[in-house]
């Protein structure tokens, strides 16, 4: 398997995808909104099937079915490992710091032996402010692709663009603000000639509770509503069509450890079980 999926390779880092980058530290476990000193998450997703009267963990009809991460004490990723329906390694990313300062990433297929190896550069005035992302072929050390960040004078991300190794543009990204939300973001893949846009509205808790997708001229091609509960969980999502009318409807019931964390997630659409998440969470004593 060789340059398969670059553009995911190269901005898989510990959650920082979307979000604005701050000055202040955050570690991992805190940007997943885990409460505790967890060690480690194991994740589980499939269909829900029902044995008298309870809801199960049932077919796992995806090919990535099972992935489970471990921190440092510090609260940031050491490992994650990405498992198939059957239970065989399809990925594994080891994470290394300098201090707490992310500094590469070996990623594995099925084998032992790393595939590929990331660089990441951060700031030297702002070290919470990822610059860029190179991905190397390990064997060989041969550059596959590089991902570069940019930011405001506020902080926050605004651009992102990923390249092959010929510094081709491959993805390119948007991000626009107000009040340090974000408000709209174009996606623009090149493969595709093709162009995401969204556009974002928020709650009185600060999370998004609309997104508006969007061609290229402006049309708007989905609308997205969003409910949550006093902790900020997820209760419900309802998708609308360009007229307006409600094409799907989901909602969400959970299942809470004693630490506060979500240790089952079940997905209701249009008002049938439909998917489930089990997370099981091991804690440092």
């Amino acid at each position: 398997m060789r340059l398969r999926n670059i553009s995911w390779i190269l901005v898989l880092i510990p959650l920082v995808a979307l979000r604005p980058f701050k000055d202040k530290k955050e570690s991992d476990r805190s940007k997943m909104g885990l409460k505790g000193n967890v060690k480690s998450i194991e994740v589980e997703y499939g269909k829900v099937t029902n044995e008298n009267g309870v809801w199960k963990l049932g077919e796992k009809p995806f090919n990535n079915a099972k992935e489970k991460t471990t921190f440092l004490p510090s609260g940031n990723i050491a490992l994650k490992t990405i498992f198939s329906s059957s239970g065989d390694q399809q990925y594994k990313f080891q994470y290394f710091y300098k201090g707490d300062q992310l500094d590469s990433m070996l990623q594995y297929y099925s084998e032992d032996e790393p595939t590929y190896k990331t660089i990441y550069e951060f700031s030297k005035d702002k070290p919470s402010q990822l610059l860029s992302s190179v991905l190397y072929e390990f064997v060989d050390n041969t550059k596959a692709g590089k991902t570069d960040y940019f930011y405001d004078k506020k902080g926050n991300l605004i651009g992102r663009k990923n390249m092959n190794s010929a510094d081709e543009t491959n993805v390119e990204e948007v991000f626009e603000y107000k009040k340090r939300q974000k408000v709209r973001y174009k996606k623009y893949i090149a493969s595709e000639q093709y162009t995401i846009i969204q556009e974002y509205e928020y709650n009185k808790q600060k999370l998004v509770s609309q997104i508006l997708s969007k061609s290229i001229t402006g049309q708007v091609q989905t609308k997205k509503v969003l409910a949550y509960d006093e902790n900020g969980n997820l209760l419900s999502s309802r998708i609308y069509n360009p007229d307006d009318q409600l094409a799907e409807e989901r909602t969400f019931e959970y299942t809470f450890d004693d630490k506060g964390n979500w240790v089952q997630k079940v997905v209701i659409e249009n008002g049938e079980p439909y998917f489930m998440t089990v997370r099981k969470i091991e804690y440092f004593n």
